[in-house]
């Protein structure tokens, strides 16, 4: 029977090179725990780490504290003894992890001492430098390297975050980095950055485009080779698109700029330069010159009679016309007085033209009253000054009075 009994055991012994055993410990309270392979190995120094995996023809080892040199375009990591407590590799082959409470399941992973907390989980090649609580899923060669935590990466290959930033994420994709700020997300796309030192960044899809500057709460939604620099600031699709104006847009077309606040451009060629304005239209492909149709929202208030310019955003933020321009703009104005039901409301016609010097000339004006039960002390009049026009608005006498003008420029600009 003892021979029986004997036999049985030895054919359920695993082979010499998958024996398990409690490892080496400084803590009688939390044994490690090494598996599989006998060149894996645990820092003695440590307690309460497991290793499992490991390749068991001897090479590609799965280590828990152990110095190594950079991989994959990776620092060097000077292991400090000691410091990878509560580690655990779960699987895999020739990873490393130096992380107190670090999780490796992967293969060719690596946890820097520094990244602590963090986890590599599934595809390969991957590494975590630095920061608390990273985590990196799936995908290849990934790199994250922030100094502060709570950063990921799931999928794609070749996707990176580094900087200051902390709560960021990258789904999918290839070649995508964030290198600032935080909150910031990328999903899906090629080569797409982030590179802003602010928050809440997004880019979704597309491919070369680019997020940087101080542009908190950036976004752009696909497209190729487009670029937001500014605040709030957010293109929808085409390419070869800019925004730098404050809470600016692009909505598809390609190399538009806006560079005015709160201006949105869609078509092909246009310069948003206009504060508030809805600017479209297209490049004249068959002959020489541009043409450009914008709609702005003009207000202001009133509280006397002298003559006041409306403003899309700001005093002084006047619409300005390129030199060699001829437009025509049709004004809407309505006013009312404060605490009343009295209004007051205007259409005009203005036709203008500026010279290669780009100083605005007025060829006619025209205005109709539609209504004025309030009593202002002039129509409106449209004034040029330099390369800017103004809607003047001239109110009453010790009466408040809120205007608003619907602003709409046709131009042609050419040689």
């Amino acid at each position: 029977m003892r021979k029986l009994l004997a036999l049985v055991a030895l054919s359920l012994s695993p082979p010499a090179f998958a024996q398990s055993f409690f490892a080496p410990t400084n803590d009688a309270t939390g044994p490690n725990f090494l598996c599989c392979a006998p060149v894996n190995s645990i820092d003695p120094n440590v307690h309460s780490v497991t290793v499992f995996g490991g390749l068991g023809d001897g090479n590609f080892p799965n280590r828990v504290g152990v110095s190594f040199a950079g991989v994959n375009g990776g620092p060097n990591d000077a292991y400090v003894p000691g410091s990878a407590s509560y580690a655990t590799i779960s699987g895999g082959y020739d990873n490393i992890n130096n992380a107190l409470a670090g999780t490796i399941i992967s293969q060719h992973g690596r946890l820097y001492t520094a990244a602590t907390h963090g986890i590599i989980a599934g595809g390969g090649k991957h590494w975590i430098s630095s920061g608390d609580s990273q985590a990196i899923l799936g995908g290849a060669q990934h790199h994250i390297s922030s100094v502060n935590g709570d950063n990921i990466i799931a999928g794609g290959a070749n996707n990176s975050i580094s900087g200051n930033g902390s709560g960021s994420a990258i789904i999918g994709g290839s070649l995508e980095s964030i290198s600032g700020g935080a909150y910031s997300t990328i999903i899906g796309g090629y080569k797409d950055k982030i590179t802003a030192a602010a928050v809440a960044q997004t880019i979704v899809g597309g491919s070369s485009n680019s997020i940087t500057g101080g542009a908190t709460f950036a976004a752009i939604v696909g497209g190729y080779d487009n670029s937001v620099t500014s605040n709030y600031g957010a293109i929808l699709g085409g390419y070869q698109n800019t925004v730098t104006g404050y809470a600016g847009a692009v909505v598809a077309g390609d190399a538009s700029e806006v560079s005015a606040p709160y201006a949105v451009a869609f078509g092909t060629g246009r310069v948003a330069s206009w504060p508030g304005g809805i600017h479209y239209g297209a490049r004249n492909q068959e002959t020489a010159g541009d043409r450009s149709n914008v709609m702005v929202a003009q207000s202001i208030q009133t509280t006397s009679a002298i003559a006041t310019g409306l403003s899309g955003y700001g005093t002084g933020d006047y619409p300005q016309i390129p030199p060699a321009t001829a437009a025509i703009t049709q004004v809407m104005v309505v006013g009312r007085q404060q605490h009343s039901n009295k209004v007051v409301a205007f259409t005009g016609t203005v036709v203008m033209h500026t010279g290669n010097g780009g100083v605005v000339t007025i060829d006619s004006q025209s205005w109709s009253r539609q209504v004025d039960n309030v009593g202002v002390a002039a129509p409106p009049m449209l004034s040029a000054s330099s390369n800017q026009f103004t809607v003047f608005v001239t109110g009453r006498a010790y009466t408040t009075i809120d205007w608003n003008a619907d602003v709409r420029f046709a131009s042609v600009t050419g040689p």
